[in-house]
């Protein structure tokens, strides 16, 4: 299949679509105006296990990708289970440099220009005894990223949620996270930089059993409602699509796409056809069934038809079947192809990840840097070899976050 032209006028139309949202209510003043990404941003994510987990499942590097599918992003992601701001799980049993000097070593390799942190879970462990502590490690190694010339980003903890542990031990642990999350937003308001506070919203959500994996970590549905929330509170518009076609009068009113071309077939009566471009892409479903949510919804309406049933085509391909008065109620769409471009870009972040973390992390770097790489270190030159795989995958992602096109058909099955 061809290339579709996208008229200019189009164009011009999508670019408008996908600016940010005005500004939403009870939002903390340094989010105003929105957070931005540019042309050659690098952006790290430093912090604990809520970063290394998110290996597995790339929703939040997503997010950000897709948002700014224009432009020339790339992430790092350096989470590392059980840290601290003060780099304490990153330490070899070969000193120098310690664990700190390992974080920090770790950070001016990745070349940040922008870090999200995601600190504070471990250290609440410490409890009101070492509040003044934590602030003072995360406000020196804010200073440190300041000299880096790299923008940050503040995320707030996690609650522990009662799936495991005894509710006594729960209630306890969050009570101190509140007071580190507080802690946080502080530092972040004194240092004017944006802090997305999903603990609290995580506390107030009903259904925190769905989204995590033992009350501490969360699953793939967790991370994908991170991702969402942290939008949300970066004040990006949600990510809802839904198209309503009349079918008499052949216009169309849309929410997150451009139509154009849409015209009824004069030699097949009943078929009409229309061209799509998604202002963004949709977030690839968990799995285990469907999300809920607006994100999760992309509906097509399509009023004005004749009795029967009537199939619906993207690409050549059917993605749905309904009748005339299931239509004009509006169907769901399932398998198309912006969700299954999503799904490919999302394995393409998955993969690159892991092999960064293969590249920074290696199992036996004792042997390979470490005080017995006289026996292998002749080895770590593979590392580097890891740098041409980054950058295949990361070509693959430039070429995937960007909504394409496509041409939609309707056609009658059946007419009463």
């Amino acid at each position: 299949m061809g290339k579709i032209r996208i008229p200019v006028t189009i164009i011009c139309l999508l670019l408008a679509f996908t600016a940010v949202a005005a500004k939403q209510t009870g939002m903390a003043p340094s989010l105003q105006p929105p957070l931005a990404l540019e042309d050659g941003d690098r952006v790290v994510l430093l912090g604990n296990s809520l970063f290394e987990n998110e290996l597995r499942y790339g929703y939040l590097e997503y997010a950000l990708t897709t948002r700014w599918a224009d432009r020339d992003v790339s992430f790092r992601n350096l989470g590392w289970t059980g840290d601290t701001v003060f780099g304490e799980a990153r330490g070899y049993f070969t000193n120098p440099p310690d664990a700190y000097g390992h974080l920090i070593d770790q950070l001016e390799k990745a070349r940040p220009t922008m870090v999200i942190l995601a600190y504070g879970t471990n250290e609440a462990y410490e409890g009101a005894k070492g509040l003044d502590r934590y602030i003072e490690g995360l406000n020196r190694l804010l200073d440190k990223i300041d000299e880096l010339n790299a923008r940050v980003v503040m995320l707030s903890p996690i609650p522990h949620f009662p799936v495991v542990a005894r509710p006594e031990i729960n209630t306890s642990h969050n009570e101190n996270l509140t007071l580190y999350t507080k802690a946080q937003s502080g530092v972040a308001d004194k240092r004017g930089v944006p802090f997305i506070d999903v603990f609290t919203t995580l506390r107030q959500n009903s259904r925190t059993g769905e989204l995590t994996t033992n009350g501490m970590h969360l699953n793939e549905r967790g991370y994908y409602y991170l991702a969402r929330e942290m939008e949300k509170q970066l004040g990006l518009r949600e990510r809802t699509w839904s198209v309503h076609i009349d079918a008499e009068k052949l216009q169309a009113d849309r929410q997150g796409a451009v139509i154009w071309d849409l015209a009824a077939d004069d030699a097949e009566p009943g078929v009409m056809t229309f061209k799509v471009l998604d202002a963004t892409l949709p977030f690839p479903r968990p799995e285990g069934g469907a999300a809920s949510g607006p994100a999760a919804g992309r509906t097509l309406r399509i009023t004005g038809l004749a009795q029967g049933y009537y199939s619906f085509s993207m690409d050549g391909r059917q993605v749905a079947s309904a009748t005339a008065r299931e239509w004009s109620d509006g169907v769901a769409l399932s398998g198309e192809p912006a969700l299954r471009q999503a799904g490919k870009l999302r394995e393409h972040i998955v993969r690159k990840n892991a092999m960064f973390f293969y590249q920074y992390r290696p199992q036996n770097r004792t042997y390979l840097l470490g005080f017995r790489s006289h026996e292998q270190g002749n080895n770590a030159v593979e590392l580097e070899q890891y740098d041409k795989f980054i950058e295949e995958l990361e070509a693959g992602i430039a070429g995937l976050r960007s909504p394409a096109p496509v041409i939609c058909r309707l056609t009658p099955t059946q007419r009463n």
